[in-house]
């Protein structure tokens, strides 16, 4: 309990793409260290991201083709098993542009 952990989504795009959505939803027994939303940036990726209650969410203007990482922290609050929910990425203006992750579990001791 109380440890951090850093979350790392790789999101990989095979076009250049715009208005780009990415959504992670946290696991259940963790809360996110950050409380408030705002711009950051990532390499070459500039992005405003959006801290809620079960989610994390980034808003990318642009998204240029390649491998890319974003990342943010969450500290552990509940013992037991979680489960992590998906990851989802889409563009906005054209939704035939998607993909999303699986979902694990954790163990918290």
């Amino acid at each position: 309990l109380g440890d951090l952990l850093r979350v790392r989504l790789q999101v990989t795009a095979d076009r250049d793409l715009e208005f780009v959505h990415v959504k992670d939803l946290r696991a259940s027994g963790t809360e996110n260290t950050a409380l408030l939303s705002g711009y950051k940036s990532s390499g070459n990726l500039y992005f405003y991201q959006v801290n809620k209650d079960a989610s994390t969410e980034f808003f990318l203007d642009n998204l240029p083709k390649g491998k890319h990482n974003l990342t943010y922290e969450m500290r552990v609050s509940g013992k037991g098993v979680q489960s992590m929910g998906y990851a989802l990425v889409e563009c906005l203006y054209a939704p035939e542009f998607r993909g999303n992750s699986g979902s694990r579990g954790i163990v918290v001791e």
